[in-house]
């Protein structure tokens, strides 16, 4: 795994418009076309990764499946595992394939003990490219419970992250471009959405 800075910047207003114009008349390039990215998040039955979360303590981590799903075909890339390290100035990420444990819903992680499914998190992302900095902008985000897929209840923000191995030049360009920092988890927002801060369901 290696260290990448990773600032994140909750955008003023609704608008992906807005948001979008705001980063390409900053010289940004377009690098990628955009996707729709479904996560489902697994924590433990106290809920841990989510309080972790909640009152900022590091280090600490997020355990989810991702998969990405192409806007113009509706094909569907594989599901991967992914283990998310937060640390006081820096974040690692882990994928790897998806093993049989984590497809029947269950995972054990070394900290947090067994782990279930808890609640699904979808959304499009577009990437831009600014200097070192790699941006990408969310919207559109929708979470749902686990045991309830079909009810999709809306987080009505729009995230523009930050990401580069240069920690300096990633600090400045948002400074530069006059953005505040925010912390912001897709994951503690659907919680919060979702009102399940107690419930836990090994599905």
């Amino acid at each position: 795994m290696i260290k990448r800075s990773e600032i994140k910047s909750i955008w003023h207003n609704d608008s992906i418009f807005d948001a979008r114009n705001f980063i390409i008349s900053a010289n940004a390039t377009n690098i990628y076309p955009s996707r729709k990215i479904h996560s489902i998040y697994f924590d433990n039955i106290n809920k841990q990764m989510y309080l972790d979360s909640i009152e900022g303590l590091v280090p600490r981590k997020k355990i989810r499946v991702r998969f990405y799903e192409n806007l113009i075909n509706s094909s569907q890339s594989k599901k991967k595992f992914e283990t998310k390290y937060t640390y006081e100035d820096f974040r690692e990420k882990k994928v790897q394939p998806l093993s049989n444990q984590v497809f029947e819903n269950t995972y054990y992680d070394n900290i947090y003990g067994l782990c279930s499914k808890v609640l699904n998190i979808n959304f499009i992302r577009e990437y831009y490219l600014i200097g070192e900095s790699r941006i990408t902008i969310d919207y559109s985000i929708k979470t749902s419970n686990i045991n309830n897929s079909q009810t999709l209840i809306p987080i009505e923000k729009i995230i523009i992250e930050f990401k580069s191995f240069n920690f300096e030049s990633n600090a400045e360009l948002i400074e530069n471009l006059g953005l505040r920092r925010n912390r912001f988890s897709k994951y503690t927002e659907g919680i919060n959405k979702l009102n399940i801060h107690n419930e836990y369901s090994l599905s």
